[in-house]
Protein backbone atom coordinates (compact mmCIF):
# COMPACT_ATOMS: atom_id res chain seq x y z
CA UNK A 1 0.00 0.00 0.00
CA UNK A 2 2.80 2.24 0.88
CA UNK A 3 4.36 1.54 -2.63
CA UNK A 4 0.88 2.75 -4.59
CA UNK A 5 0.79 6.11 -2.14
CA UNK A 6 4.68 7.13 -4.20
CA UNK A 7 2.42 8.11 -7.27
CA UNK A 8 -0.48 9.86 -5.03
CA UNK A 9 1.65 13.34 -6.21
CA UNK A 10 2.01 12.21 -10.10
CA UNK A 11 -1.84 10.97 -9.99
CA UNK A 12 -2.88 14.42 -7.97
CA UNK A 13 -0.63 16.29 -10.64
CA UNK A 14 -1.85 14.91 -13.99
CA UNK A 15 -5.74 14.80 -12.32
CA UNK A 16 -5.60 18.76 -11.39
CA UNK A 17 -4.00 19.49 -14.31
CA UNK A 18 -6.96 17.51 -16.92
CA UNK A 19 -9.56 18.96 -14.62
CA UNK A 20 -8.17 22.78 -14.42
CA UNK A 21 -5.71 22.84 -17.14
CA UNK A 22 -3.80 24.83 -14.21
CA UNK A 23 -0.16 23.27 -14.38
CA UNK A 24 1.55 25.76 -11.73
CA UNK A 25 -1.75 24.47 -9.45
CA UNK A 26 -0.75 20.70 -10.15
CA UNK A 27 2.61 21.43 -10.01
CA UNK A 28 2.69 22.93 -6.36
CA UNK A 29 0.17 20.23 -5.36
CA UNK A 30 1.97 17.55 -6.44
CA UNK A 31 5.18 18.84 -4.40
CA UNK A 32 3.55 19.39 -1.33
CA UNK A 33 1.52 15.99 -1.26
CA UNK A 34 5.16 14.36 -2.33
CA UNK A 35 6.58 16.13 0.55
CA UNK A 36 4.48 14.93 2.87
CA UNK A 37 4.41 11.44 2.30
CA UNK A 38 8.52 12.37 2.41
CA UNK A 39 8.41 14.18 5.68
CA UNK A 40 5.18 13.37 7.30
CA UNK A 41 2.39 16.22 7.82
CA UNK A 42 4.12 18.83 9.09
CA UNK A 43 4.40 22.43 8.64
CA UNK A 44 8.26 21.68 8.32
CA UNK A 45 7.87 20.88 4.78
CA UNK A 46 7.03 24.26 4.00
CA UNK A 47 10.86 24.95 5.16
CA UNK A 48 12.05 22.02 3.47
CA UNK A 49 10.62 22.81 -0.24
CA UNK A 50 11.98 26.23 0.03
CA UNK A 51 15.35 25.62 1.26
CA UNK A 52 16.09 22.19 0.21
CA UNK A 53 14.42 22.35 -3.35
CA UNK A 54 13.39 26.02 -4.54
CA UNK A 55 16.83 27.87 -3.47
CA UNK A 56 18.65 24.79 -4.32
CA UNK A 57 16.99 24.36 -7.36
CA UNK A 58 17.89 28.64 -7.99
CA UNK A 59 21.35 29.19 -6.93
CA UNK A 60 22.32 25.59 -9.54
CA UNK A 61 24.54 27.43 -12.14
CA UNK A 62 22.98 25.82 -14.92
CA UNK A 63 19.42 26.72 -13.90
CA UNK A 64 20.58 29.91 -13.72
CA UNK A 65 21.99 30.42 -17.07
CA UNK A 66 18.59 28.47 -18.38
CA UNK A 67 16.13 31.07 -16.85
CA UNK A 68 18.55 33.81 -17.83
CA UNK A 69 19.10 33.19 -21.33
CA UNK A 70 15.14 32.59 -21.50
CA UNK A 71 14.74 36.21 -20.00
CA UNK A 72 17.21 37.73 -22.86
CA UNK A 73 15.38 35.89 -25.59
CA UNK A 74 12.20 37.11 -24.04
CA UNK A 75 13.28 41.11 -24.13
CA UNK A 76 14.89 40.17 -27.90
CA UNK A 77 11.70 38.85 -28.92
CA UNK A 78 9.98 41.53 -27.53
CA UNK A 79 12.31 44.27 -28.97
CA UNK A 80 12.17 42.99 -32.33
CA UNK A 81 8.37 42.57 -32.51
CA UNK A 82 7.82 46.06 -31.14
CA UNK A 83 10.81 47.66 -33.42
CA UNK A 84 8.98 47.04 -36.73
CA UNK A 85 12.22 45.80 -38.29
CA UNK A 86 11.04 42.70 -38.51
CA UNK A 87 7.35 43.60 -40.44
CA UNK A 88 9.61 45.38 -42.27
CA UNK A 89 11.57 42.31 -43.38
CA UNK A 90 8.66 40.43 -43.95
CA UNK A 91 6.77 43.35 -46.04
CA UNK A 92 10.51 43.73 -48.62
CA UNK A 93 10.06 39.73 -49.19
CA UNK A 94 6.48 39.79 -49.75
CA UNK A 95 6.87 41.91 -52.44
CA UNK A 96 8.85 39.18 -54.21
CA UNK A 97 5.57 37.01 -55.06
CA UNK A 98 4.28 36.26 -58.01
CA UNK A 99 1.48 33.64 -57.35
CA UNK A 100 -0.51 32.10 -54.78
CA UNK A 101 1.64 28.68 -54.73
CA UNK A 102 4.73 31.24 -53.87
CA UNK A 103 2.80 33.40 -51.48
CA UNK A 104 2.21 30.14 -49.61
CA UNK A 105 5.72 28.96 -49.46
CA UNK A 106 6.78 32.84 -48.55
CA UNK A 107 4.24 32.84 -45.50
CA UNK A 108 5.92 29.29 -44.68
CA UNK A 109 9.31 30.64 -45.23
CA UNK A 110 8.54 33.72 -42.75
CA UNK A 111 7.70 31.62 -40.12
CA UNK A 112 10.60 29.96 -40.66
CA UNK A 113 12.47 32.93 -39.97
CA UNK A 114 11.14 33.71 -37.12
CA UNK A 115 11.88 30.91 -35.51
CA UNK A 116 12.91 31.88 -32.01
CA UNK A 117 9.62 32.16 -30.38
CA UNK A 118 5.94 30.44 -31.29
CA UNK A 119 3.91 33.49 -30.43
CA UNK A 120 6.13 35.72 -31.57
CA UNK A 121 5.97 33.90 -34.87
CA UNK A 122 2.18 33.27 -34.74
CA UNK A 123 1.38 37.20 -34.06
CA UNK A 124 3.78 38.78 -36.58
CA UNK A 125 3.72 36.49 -39.38
CA UNK A 126 -0.11 35.78 -39.21
CA UNK A 127 -0.78 39.62 -39.01
CA UNK A 128 1.66 40.63 -41.82
CA UNK A 129 0.87 38.27 -44.28
CA UNK A 130 -2.84 38.49 -44.37
CA UNK A 131 -2.67 41.43 -46.69
CA UNK A 132 -0.65 39.18 -49.05
CA UNK A 133 -3.01 36.21 -48.24
CA UNK A 134 -6.09 38.14 -49.43
CA UNK A 135 -4.35 39.32 -52.78
CA UNK A 136 -2.96 36.11 -53.71
CA UNK A 137 -7.08 34.49 -52.68
CA UNK A 138 -5.48 31.99 -50.18
CA UNK A 139 -8.13 31.52 -47.63
CA UNK A 140 -7.82 32.12 -44.22
CA UNK A 141 -8.37 28.27 -42.88
CA UNK A 142 -5.09 28.01 -45.07
CA UNK A 143 -3.26 30.88 -43.51
CA UNK A 144 -4.07 29.94 -40.34
CA UNK A 145 -2.94 26.30 -40.83
CA UNK A 146 0.38 27.74 -42.26
CA UNK A 147 1.16 29.84 -39.56
CA UNK A 148 0.09 27.73 -36.75
CA UNK A 149 1.92 24.53 -38.19
CA UNK A 150 5.61 26.70 -38.60
CA UNK A 151 5.17 28.04 -35.14
CA UNK A 152 5.82 25.57 -32.47
CA UNK A 153 7.43 23.02 -34.69
CA UNK A 154 10.37 25.52 -36.30
CA UNK A 155 10.65 26.99 -32.52
CA UNK A 156 10.82 23.44 -31.19
CA UNK A 157 13.72 22.13 -32.55
CA UNK A 158 15.31 25.48 -33.30
CA UNK A 159 18.97 25.39 -31.63
CA UNK A 160 18.39 29.19 -30.42
CA UNK A 161 14.58 29.90 -29.25
CA UNK A 162 12.71 30.48 -26.13
CA UNK A 163 11.73 26.83 -25.90
CA UNK A 164 15.93 25.43 -25.90
CA UNK A 165 16.28 27.08 -22.55
CA UNK A 166 13.15 25.35 -21.20
CA UNK A 167 14.01 22.25 -22.64
CA UNK A 168 17.68 21.76 -21.63
CA UNK A 169 16.15 22.62 -18.34
CA UNK A 170 14.01 19.64 -18.09
CA UNK A 171 16.27 17.53 -19.78
CA UNK A 172 19.00 18.23 -16.83
CA UNK A 173 16.85 17.29 -14.64
CA UNK A 174 16.00 14.13 -15.71
CA UNK A 175 19.97 13.34 -16.66
CA UNK A 176 21.02 14.09 -13.18
CA UNK A 177 18.60 10.90 -11.83
CA UNK A 178 20.25 8.61 -14.20
CA UNK A 179 23.80 6.89 -14.30
CA UNK A 180 24.79 7.99 -17.83
CA UNK A 181 27.60 9.96 -16.51
CA UNK A 182 29.13 13.25 -17.17
CA UNK A 183 26.89 13.55 -20.80
CA UNK A 184 25.12 16.81 -21.69
CA UNK A 185 22.17 18.01 -21.64
CA UNK A 186 22.71 19.76 -25.57
CA UNK A 187 24.23 16.79 -26.51
CA UNK A 188 21.16 14.40 -25.54
CA UNK A 189 18.89 17.32 -27.56
CA UNK A 190 20.96 17.07 -30.40
CA UNK A 191 20.62 13.46 -30.71
CA UNK A 192 16.80 14.10 -30.02
CA UNK A 193 16.56 16.41 -33.33
CA UNK A 194 16.57 12.73 -35.34
CA UNK A 195 13.68 11.86 -33.36
CA UNK A 196 11.51 14.51 -33.75
CA UNK A 197 9.43 13.22 -36.07
CA UNK A 198 6.38 15.53 -35.48
CA UNK A 199 8.01 18.85 -35.86
CA UNK A 200 10.38 17.92 -38.75
CA UNK A 201 6.99 15.78 -40.60
CA UNK A 202 4.57 18.25 -40.57
CA UNK A 203 6.64 21.00 -42.46
CA UNK A 204 7.71 18.46 -44.97
CA UNK A 205 3.34 17.39 -45.12
CA UNK A 206 3.19 21.25 -45.61
CA UNK A 207 5.93 22.03 -48.35
CA UNK A 208 4.09 18.80 -50.04
CA UNK A 209 0.80 20.63 -49.95
CA UNK A 210 2.05 23.79 -51.23
CA UNK A 211 3.71 22.53 -54.13
CA UNK A 212 1.21 19.88 -55.01
CA UNK A 213 -1.92 22.36 -54.98
CA UNK A 214 -3.85 19.81 -53.44
CA UNK A 215 -5.95 20.08 -50.61
CA UNK A 216 -8.21 17.37 -48.37
CA UNK A 217 -10.38 17.16 -45.80
CA UNK A 218 -12.39 20.34 -44.59
CA UNK A 219 -9.85 22.67 -45.92
CA UNK A 220 -10.81 21.72 -49.66
CA UNK A 221 -14.20 23.39 -48.95
CA UNK A 222 -12.46 26.58 -47.93
CA UNK A 223 -11.09 27.37 -51.22
CA UNK A 224 -13.57 29.68 -52.51
CA UNK A 225 -13.97 31.86 -49.26
CA UNK A 226 -11.87 34.60 -48.76
CA UNK A 227 -11.71 37.93 -47.10
CA UNK A 228 -11.07 41.22 -48.46
CA UNK A 229 -7.87 42.62 -45.98
CA UNK A 230 -8.30 45.93 -44.88
CA UNK A 231 -4.44 45.52 -43.28
CA UNK A 232 -2.68 48.93 -43.53
CA UNK A 233 0.35 49.43 -41.74
CA UNK A 234 0.20 53.57 -40.92
CA UNK A 235 3.70 53.24 -38.63
CA UNK A 236 6.57 55.05 -40.34
CA UNK A 237 8.45 51.67 -42.04
CA UNK A 238 11.73 50.27 -40.02
CA UNK A 239 14.74 49.16 -41.74
CA UNK A 240 14.63 45.67 -41.56
CA UNK A 241 18.19 45.88 -40.66
CA UNK A 242 16.66 46.56 -37.26
CA UNK A 243 15.76 42.80 -37.34
CA UNK A 244 17.89 40.84 -39.75
CA UNK A 245 20.82 42.25 -38.23
CA UNK A 246 20.50 41.09 -34.36
CA UNK A 247 18.97 37.48 -35.80
CA UNK A 248 22.43 37.06 -37.68
CA UNK A 249 24.00 37.82 -34.67
CA UNK A 250 22.36 35.54 -32.34
CA UNK A 251 22.84 32.89 -34.70
CA UNK A 252 26.62 33.53 -34.89
CA UNK A 253 27.23 33.82 -31.45
CA UNK A 254 25.24 30.78 -30.76
CA UNK A 255 27.38 28.44 -32.83
CA UNK A 256 30.80 30.46 -31.99
CA UNK A 257 30.40 30.15 -28.34
CA UNK A 258 29.26 26.75 -28.80
CA UNK A 259 32.29 25.91 -30.85
CA UNK A 260 34.99 27.66 -28.74
CA UNK A 261 33.52 26.03 -25.40
CA UNK A 262 32.90 22.68 -27.16
CA UNK A 263 36.28 22.36 -29.01
CA UNK A 264 38.51 22.26 -25.67
CA UNK A 265 36.39 18.79 -25.00
CA UNK A 266 35.93 17.10 -28.29
CA UNK A 267 37.66 13.92 -28.19
CA UNK A 268 37.49 13.36 -32.32
CA UNK A 269 36.96 17.48 -33.67
CA UNK A 270 34.24 16.06 -35.19
CA UNK A 271 31.53 18.92 -35.21
CA UNK A 272 28.80 16.81 -33.39
CA UNK A 273 31.28 16.71 -31.25
CA UNK A 274 31.93 19.81 -30.25
CA UNK A 275 28.16 20.77 -30.11
CA UNK A 276 27.68 17.75 -27.84
CA UNK A 277 29.98 18.78 -25.82
CA UNK A 278 29.72 22.51 -26.05
CA UNK A 279 28.48 24.45 -22.52
CA UNK A 280 25.04 25.07 -24.13
CA UNK A 281 24.36 27.28 -21.02
CA UNK A 282 26.65 29.82 -20.86
CA UNK A 283 26.79 29.93 -25.16
CA UNK A 284 22.83 30.65 -25.34
CA UNK A 285 23.25 32.73 -22.30
CA UNK A 286 26.13 35.15 -23.77
CA UNK A 287 24.55 34.85 -27.43
CA UNK A 288 20.94 35.71 -26.78
CA UNK A 289 22.56 38.81 -24.88
CA UNK A 290 24.58 40.42 -27.31
CA UNK A 291 21.77 39.72 -30.04
CA UNK A 292 19.61 41.90 -26.98
CA UNK A 293 22.15 44.66 -27.04
CA UNK A 294 22.56 44.70 -30.88
CA UNK A 295 18.75 45.49 -31.16
CA UNK A 296 18.92 47.51 -28.46
CA UNK A 297 21.37 49.77 -30.11
CA UNK A 298 19.04 50.38 -32.99
CA UNK A 299 16.82 51.61 -30.80
CA UNK A 300 19.37 54.04 -29.31
CA UNK A 301 17.39 56.88 -29.98
CA UNK A 302 14.35 55.58 -28.39
CA UNK A 303 15.70 54.01 -24.91
CA UNK A 304 12.49 54.61 -23.12
CA UNK A 305 10.32 52.77 -25.48
CA UNK A 306 12.89 50.07 -25.83
CA UNK A 307 13.20 50.08 -22.30
CA UNK A 308 9.64 49.05 -21.59
CA UNK A 309 9.86 46.58 -24.74
CA UNK A 310 12.59 44.89 -23.15
CA UNK A 311 10.26 44.78 -19.77
CA UNK A 312 7.43 43.37 -21.50
CA UNK A 313 9.52 40.88 -23.14
CA UNK A 314 10.70 39.67 -19.07
CA UNK A 315 7.40 39.67 -18.38
CA UNK A 316 5.84 37.45 -20.38
CA UNK A 317 8.65 34.85 -19.51
CA UNK A 318 7.80 35.13 -16.05
CA UNK A 319 5.54 32.64 -16.48
CA UNK A 320 7.58 29.82 -18.71
CA UNK A 321 9.91 30.39 -16.01
CA UNK A 322 8.12 29.84 -13.20
CA UNK A 323 6.69 26.86 -14.63
CA UNK A 324 10.34 25.49 -14.99
CA UNK A 325 11.50 25.74 -11.80
CA UNK A 326 8.48 24.38 -10.05
CA UNK A 327 8.85 21.33 -12.58
CA UNK A 328 12.62 21.21 -11.73
CA UNK A 329 11.51 20.92 -8.01
CA UNK A 330 9.11 18.18 -8.62
CA UNK A 331 11.45 16.37 -10.66
CA UNK A 332 13.52 16.35 -7.47
CA UNK A 333 10.55 15.12 -5.15
CA UNK A 334 9.47 12.50 -7.48
CA UNK A 335 13.56 11.46 -7.94
CA UNK A 336 13.55 11.15 -3.70
CA UNK A 337 9.98 9.46 -4.11
CA UNK A 338 11.49 6.87 -6.16
CA UNK A 339 8.43 6.77 -9.04
CA UNK A 340 10.51 6.24 -11.71
CA UNK A 341 12.06 3.02 -10.38
CA UNK A 342 9.03 1.87 -8.72
CA UNK A 343 7.10 2.56 -12.34
CA UNK A 344 9.46 0.08 -13.71
CA UNK A 345 9.36 -2.36 -11.41
CA UNK A 346 5.44 -2.43 -11.59
CA UNK A 347 5.12 -2.65 -14.95
CA UNK A 348 7.61 -5.13 -15.55
CA UNK A 349 7.09 -7.32 -18.53
CA UNK A 350 3.78 -5.31 -18.80
CA UNK A 351 4.42 -4.04 -22.34
CA UNK A 352 7.60 -4.59 -24.25
CA UNK A 353 10.92 -1.74 -24.37
CA UNK A 354 10.24 -0.91 -28.01
CA UNK A 355 6.43 0.29 -27.18
CA UNK A 356 7.58 2.91 -24.36
CA UNK A 357 8.29 5.45 -26.85
CA UNK A 358 5.26 4.80 -28.60
CA UNK A 359 3.05 5.09 -25.11
CA UNK A 360 4.91 8.31 -24.18
CA UNK A 361 3.42 10.04 -27.12
CA UNK A 362 0.33 8.81 -26.40
CA UNK A 363 0.23 10.43 -23.29
CA UNK A 364 1.73 13.14 -24.47
CA UNK A 365 -0.85 14.01 -27.31
CA UNK A 366 -3.82 13.63 -24.62
CA UNK A 367 -2.45 15.62 -21.98
CA UNK A 368 -1.68 18.27 -24.42
CA UNK A 369 -4.94 18.10 -26.09
CA UNK A 370 -6.98 18.07 -23.09
CA UNK A 371 -4.41 20.98 -21.23
CA UNK A 372 -3.79 23.43 -24.69
CA UNK A 373 -0.45 23.58 -23.57
CA UNK A 374 2.74 22.18 -25.03
CA UNK A 375 4.86 23.54 -21.96
CA UNK A 376 2.14 22.78 -19.18
CA UNK A 377 2.46 18.68 -20.90
CA UNK A 378 6.36 19.40 -20.94
CA UNK A 379 6.10 20.51 -17.59
CA UNK A 380 4.46 17.60 -16.43
CA UNK A 381 5.74 14.33 -18.21
CA UNK A 382 9.22 14.75 -18.43
CA UNK A 383 9.84 14.94 -14.52
CA UNK A 384 8.02 11.00 -14.44
CA UNK A 385 9.25 9.24 -17.99
CA UNK A 386 13.11 10.82 -18.69
CA UNK A 387 13.89 8.73 -14.94
CA UNK A 388 12.06 6.32 -16.51
CA UNK A 389 13.77 5.72 -19.42
CA UNK A 390 17.05 6.26 -18.05
CA UNK A 391 16.46 2.73 -15.74
CA UNK A 392 16.59 1.31 -19.13
CA UNK A 393 20.88 2.59 -18.98
CA UNK A 394 20.05 3.68 -23.41
CA UNK A 395 20.81 6.68 -24.38
CA UNK A 396 19.16 6.80 -27.75
CA UNK A 397 15.93 5.43 -25.99
CA UNK A 398 16.36 8.66 -23.26
CA UNK A 399 16.95 10.73 -26.57
CA UNK A 400 13.72 8.96 -28.20
CA UNK A 401 11.69 9.90 -25.44
CA UNK A 402 12.68 13.50 -25.22
CA UNK A 403 11.63 13.64 -28.66
CA UNK A 404 8.29 11.72 -28.59
CA UNK A 405 7.36 13.93 -25.56
CA UNK A 406 8.31 16.81 -27.50
CA UNK A 407 6.15 15.61 -31.00
CA UNK A 408 2.89 14.50 -28.61
CA UNK A 409 2.64 17.69 -26.90
CA UNK A 410 3.11 19.68 -30.22
CA UNK A 411 0.85 17.20 -31.91
CA UNK A 412 -1.88 17.98 -29.30
CA UNK A 413 -1.33 21.76 -28.99
CA UNK A 414 -2.37 21.53 -32.56
CA UNK A 415 -5.67 19.58 -32.53
CA UNK A 416 -6.94 21.70 -29.26
CA UNK A 417 -9.19 23.75 -29.45
CA UNK A 418 -8.02 25.51 -26.59
CA UNK A 419 -4.45 25.74 -27.30
CA UNK A 420 -3.00 29.02 -26.63
CA UNK A 421 -1.17 29.02 -30.15
CA UNK A 422 -3.95 27.46 -31.99
CA UNK A 423 -6.22 30.83 -30.60
CA UNK A 424 -3.39 33.19 -31.39
CA UNK A 425 -2.99 31.47 -35.01
CA UNK A 426 -7.23 32.49 -35.34
CA UNK A 427 -6.82 36.09 -34.21
CA UNK A 428 -3.49 36.49 -36.13
CA UNK A 429 -4.76 35.66 -39.18
CA UNK A 430 -8.60 36.83 -38.49
CA UNK A 431 -9.93 33.09 -39.23
CA UNK A 432 -13.09 32.31 -37.42
CA UNK A 433 -11.26 29.70 -34.93
CA UNK A 434 -13.77 26.73 -35.20
CA UNK A 435 -13.40 27.13 -38.75
CA UNK A 436 -9.21 26.91 -38.28
CA UNK A 437 -9.68 24.26 -35.83
CA UNK A 438 -11.77 21.19 -37.67
CA UNK A 439 -9.44 22.09 -40.94
CA UNK A 440 -6.13 21.52 -39.39
CA UNK A 441 -7.29 18.41 -37.45
CA UNK A 442 -6.69 16.07 -40.19
CA UNK A 443 -4.03 17.42 -41.23
CA UNK A 444 -2.25 17.41 -37.82
CA UNK A 445 -3.83 13.78 -37.63
CA UNK A 446 -2.64 12.39 -41.18
CA UNK A 447 1.35 13.17 -39.50
CA UNK A 448 0.89 12.36 -36.35
CA UNK A 449 -0.43 8.69 -37.14
CA UNK A 450 2.77 8.34 -39.03
CA UNK A 451 5.23 9.78 -36.08
CA UNK A 452 3.64 7.19 -34.13
CA UNK A 453 4.76 4.58 -36.63
CA UNK A 454 7.83 5.79 -37.13
CA UNK A 455 8.45 6.12 -33.07
CA UNK A 456 7.29 1.95 -33.20
CA UNK A 457 10.39 1.72 -36.22
CA UNK A 458 12.67 2.77 -33.73
CA UNK A 459 11.50 0.70 -30.77
CA UNK A 460 12.26 -2.10 -33.28
CA UNK A 461 16.08 -1.19 -34.41
CA UNK A 462 15.52 0.23 -37.81
CA UNK A 463 17.96 3.15 -38.68
CA UNK A 464 16.40 6.40 -38.15
CA UNK A 465 17.76 7.87 -40.99
CA UNK A 466 15.59 5.25 -42.70
CA UNK A 467 12.47 5.93 -40.98
CA UNK A 468 12.90 9.43 -41.68
CA UNK A 469 13.08 8.48 -45.25
CA UNK A 470 9.73 6.11 -44.75
CA UNK A 471 8.22 9.35 -42.91
CA UNK A 472 8.78 11.42 -45.83
CA UNK A 473 7.46 9.14 -48.08
CA UNK A 474 4.16 8.35 -46.59
CA UNK A 475 3.69 12.25 -45.95
CA UNK A 476 3.58 13.34 -49.12
CA UNK A 477 1.53 9.88 -50.50
CA UNK A 478 -0.70 11.06 -48.41
CA UNK A 479 -0.41 14.22 -50.19
CA UNK A 480 -0.74 12.99 -53.59
CA UNK A 481 -3.16 10.13 -52.90
CA UNK A 482 -6.00 12.12 -50.89
CA UNK A 483 -5.48 15.56 -52.22
CA UNK A 484 -7.77 17.29 -54.85
CA UNK A 485 -6.26 19.52 -56.72
CA UNK A 486 -7.30 23.30 -56.62
CA UNK A 487 -8.09 25.70 -59.12
CA UNK A 488 -5.90 28.97 -59.15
Amino acid sequence: MYNLLLFLPLFLALLITLLTKEVLLSLFTGILVGLFILHGLTFNVFEVFLNDFLITSLINTDHVNVLLFTLFIGAFVSVLKNGGGLKQLIFRLSKKVKSRRGAEFLIFLMGCVVFFDDYANTLIVGSTSRELADRFKIPRAKLAYIVDSTSAPIASIALASTWIGVQLGFVDAGLKQTSFGEISAYSVFLSSLKYAFYPIMTMVFMVGLISSRKEYGPMKHEQSIFSSSNYSNSEKPASMYKALLPIVILLFFVFFALYKSGSKESGDGSLLSILGNADAGKALLWSSFCALLVASVFNFFNVKKNTLWIIEGVRNMLEPIIILVMAWVFSDVLGQLGVATLLIELLGGAFPVFLFPCIVFLVAVLVSFVTGSSWGTMAILYPLVLPMAGVYNDVELFAHVVAVVLGGAVFGDHCSPVSDTTILSSIATECGHITHVKTQIPYALSVGVVCMVLSLMVGLGVWWWLTMFVGIAFCLSQVYVFGVKRKE
